[in-house]
């Protein structure tokens, strides 16, 4: 239901406000609740667009509340499913403040009944910020397969569908076969034709899981 993946924010072609609440209300006259998912990774907009503006980053970078990178005083930036993002540091106040407005601000437009949290503590698709020199790519692709795009086509139909669509059945078996065929013999394993950007691969020879090249200093209770 999110706009490129952006949390707080409604596609506004397959999930427009007014719809979205109209179908919340449905589902409350029913004693029905929504819960939608919501990620703690947010996109960080490409500088050179106007119209890739992204107000809840906005309105976090205006206070600050991000994760900086220590090398650079900069939003710590990494790349997770909007593109490349920037995550809340909730050890400051402000922070939480933040984060608490724009969930209230969200929930004015769509009356939702609570919310599940899902990558809660940062999470980058590549290893060490990586994004702050490649702002203007944004919107870059989620560096993994997305189901209905290239070689991530789903081919299943219901039984039967070869019968009352024999037209169309050897095109689509050729489809699948094709797709199939790459996937298997394609060396290295195919990837989307944008979902590399960004990434950075981990030094040979230097795998400490004690102490990984992505850890973030932090406090450890136990």
């Amino acid at each position: 239901m999110f706009d490129g993946y952006r949390s707080f924010i409604n596609n506004p072609v397959t999930y427009p406000v007014d719809s979205m609440a109209k179908w919340v209300e449905s589902l409350h006259e029913n004693n029905q609740y929504y819960v939608p998912l919501i990620w703690t990774n947010v996109y960080r907009p490409n500088p050179n667009k106007s119209s890739d503006a992204y107000p809840p980053y906005q309105r976090g970078a205006e206070l600050g509340v991000f994760i900086r990178d220590p090398r650079t005083s900069d939003f710590y930036t990494g790349v997770n499913w909007p593109g490349f993002s920037v995550w809340g540091d909730f050890m400051v106040p402000s922070s939480t403040s933040w984060w608490a407005n724009e969930i209230i601000i969200w929930h004015d437009q769509v009356p939702f009944d609570g919310l599940l949290s899902d990558l809660s503590e940062p999470g980058s698709y590549c290893v060490g910020p990586c994004g702050e020199d490649l702002l203007y790519l944004n919107p870059v692709h989620v560096p993994e397969f997305v189901p209905g795009e290239y070689l991530a086509v789903d081919y299943d139909y219901p039984d039967g569908f070869g019968i009352s669509n024999s037209s169309d059945l050897a095109s689509i078996s050729q489809d699948a076969a094709t797709q199939s065929s790459v996937l298997r013999t394609t060396t290295p394993y195919p990837s989307p034709t944008t979902t590399t950007l960004g990434r950075v691969n981990p030094t040979p020879g230097s795998r400490n899981l004690t102490y990984p090249p992505y850890v973030i200093n932090k406090y450890t209770f136990r």
